[in-house]
Parts: structure tokens; C-alpha cells; sequence
């Protein structure tokens, strides 16, 4: 099997799209985490205030504890553990097109040759060694045009 090595400027373009990614899917689990704080916050405000108009015995008091502590854990696990498995896959080739095609919905300039250039590169293995400077090329093209702008916009737009 022939060895194709990515360029400089592929490196660093999928290495942009893979940074905005992570810094999405962190923004997300801090959200996921406030969330599940502030269910827990409410669950206990709401079983104080239970309690305090039900006056209940040692036993009551015990099950709204374990009550709120399975709602917290339960609210934390459920609302982080997408974002926890997204940051997992940021390596992966769909989502490298993922975040290239919402990047081109706001930099319509490059939505194109980016698109070509993460294609040629997924493909790699299928071109004759002689494609090489071409897909270099593109990725090279595709650095050029994008080198002062701001990917991180994606997040902003969401």
C-alpha cells in the first residue's frame, strides 16, 4: 500500500476544524453541567420547601435526601453524556466535514475548496502518488484563503 503524508497546511486546517469542534463541544458540557447544577439546586429547594410544610419524620427525610441525590446524578449523567461523546469523535473524518460545511455556510468563499480539498485528503489512498502535490495543493489554497478568518464564528452563529 503507497504512503500518502498529509502537508503542512492540511495538518493545520484540519487542525482548526478539530479545535472549533472541541471548543463547541466543551461550550456544550458547561452548559450540560449548569443545567444539571441547576436541576439539583431546584430539586432541593423544592424538597426543602416539602419538607418544611410536611414536617416529616427521620424516614421522609432520608428518602427526599436519596430522592434529590438520584435526580442530580441522573440530570448530570443524561445531559452530559452527548457533549462527552461528541468530544470523543472530534477526530473523526465526518466531523471534520460536519464543521468544514457549516464554516462554509459563513465563509462562502471557501466553502467550496475546502469541501474538495477534505474530500480529495478522505480519499487519499485511492489516488496515484502523482496526486499528491494536488491535494497539497488544494489544502495549501484553502490555508491561504482562510488564514484570517475566525472559524470559531460557527459557535457564535448557533
Amino acid at each position: 500500500m503507497q504512503e500518502i503524508t498529509q502537508s503542512n497546511s492540511s495538518e493545520q486546517v484540519i487542525e482548526r476544524l478539530r479545535s472549533v469542534h472541541k471548543k463547541e463541544q466543551f461550550f456544550k458540557l458547561n452548559t450540560a453541567l449548569f443545567y444539571a447544577l441547576l436541576i439539583s439546586i431546584m430539586t432541593a429547594l423544592i424538597f426543602s420547601g416539602l419538607e418544611v410544610f410536611a414536617n416529616g419524620n427521620i424516614a421522609f427525610r432520608t428518602f427526599l435526601f436519596y430522592a434529590w441525590f438520584c435526580i442530580s446524578i441522573g440530570s448530570l449523567g443524561i445531559l452530559s453524556i452527548f457533549p462527552i461523546r461528541q468530544l470523543m469523535r472530534s477526530s473523526k473524518e465526518e466531523t471534520h466535514f460536519a464543521i468544514a460545511n457549516r464554516v462554509g455556510s459563513i465563509f462562502e468563499d471557501i466553502r467550496d475548496t475546502l469541501h474538495n480539498a477534505l474530500q480529495m485528503m478522505s480519499k487519499k489512498e485511492q489516488y496515484p502518488l502523482s496526486a499528491l502535490p494536488f491535494i497539497n495543493a488544494a489544502f495549501d489554497e484553502v490555508e491561504k484563503k482562510s488564514r484570517e478568518k475566525d472559524f470559531y464564528e460557527v459557535i457564535d452563529e448557533q
